[in-house]
């Protein structure tokens, strides 16, 4: 039953803002919870009827928002970006070679940043206690839960300069804690990392770094081959001398993220674009 009403409700995770508990099964995406209680997705108005007429209301939970009231329990932060239905949907959405691309990230060096992160030589550990270690810790997970839903709807970096800004085709798999993993067009991924990593350098004040893995495959890849490739893509990055790195495709190419946006897509690959640009023969067999 448990296992049922999470597949049944997980589509509501990414509709619904609302989560609501109460104490009678409402529908049959309900989701039950301990002591004979259940967890319903609701809309706005929705939730307006049911707490003024439904006497199973309990409480509710809402989402990537500040909602506050008597009987809105707390706020829950939720990576929940989704722009394609289907991978066959990303692929297609690409420019150039249909495919779909995975990233996972996390950042650098956290457990030493909780350890020592507020220490200096002037106050040594005068700065280093709980309540700005519980800050550091919140502010990081509303990094990685809701501004990344942002990073993402917001588009800065992309591979073709007259490429539209906006929506990228991504859908997120995990985002929560220190590490990402998402799905999407191989070329708005690229982008996104890039992205990714200037948001959290500005967010972290240039005090956090990250290191992550890119693979790009076919629409009817295994989930969970690719899942695997690409951490061990991330994990050749945070071997890296000083991490901060990011590894493309293979263990090959692993590059500090200056590297990347200097040297390889600033220089090398809009060389090789413009060269495509002037070919007359640009089929996939010549690539």
């Amino acid at each position: 039953q448990i296992c049922e009403g999470l597949e049944l409700f997980s589509s509501s995770i990414l509709r619904d803002n609302f989560f609501t508990v109460i104490d009678e099964k409402s529908c049959e995406k309900s989701l039950p919870l301990p002591l004979n209680r259940y967890l319903a997705a609701d809309s706005r108005q929705n939730l307006k009827e049911r707490m003024k007429h439904d006497d199973s209301y309990i409480r509710c939970y809402g989402k990537n928002d500040m909602y506050t009231g008597v009987h809105v329990s707390t706020k829950l932060w939720v990576g929940d970006y989704n722009n394609g239905d289907t991978f066959e949907d990303l692929a297609k959405a690409s420019d150039g070679i249909e495919r779909i691309a995975v990233l996972r990230a996390d950042v650098d060096n956290l457990g030493q940043a909780f350890v020592s992160g507020f220490e200096n030589d002037i106050s040594g550990d005068k700065y280093v206690t709980l309540s700005r270690t519980a800050s550091f810790s919140r502010k990081l997970s509303m990094f990685f839960k809701l501004h990344i839903n942002n990073i993402l709807a917001n588009g800065e970096y992309y591979l073709c300069k007259d490429h539209e800004k906006g929506k990228r085709n991504a859908t997120i798999v995990y985002s929560g804690g220190d590490d990402v993993f998402i799905i999407g067009s191989w070329d708005d991924i690229i982008g996104f990392s890039i992205d990714l990593y200037n948001s959290l350098k500005k967010y972290s004040q240039n005090t956090l770094t990250i290191s992550a893995g890119i693979g790009i495959y076919p629409s009817k890849f295994p989930v969970s081959v690719m899942a695997r490739e690409v951490g061990k893509l991330e994990d050749h990055s945070k071997a890296a001398p000083n991490k901060n790195s990011i590894t493309l495709f293979n263990e090959e190419s692993c590059y500090t993220w200056d590297c990347l946006i200097d040297n390889v897509l600033r220089e090398k690959f809009e060389l090789v674009r413009e060269f495509f640009d002037a070919s007359k023969e640009r089929g996939k067999n010549f690539l």
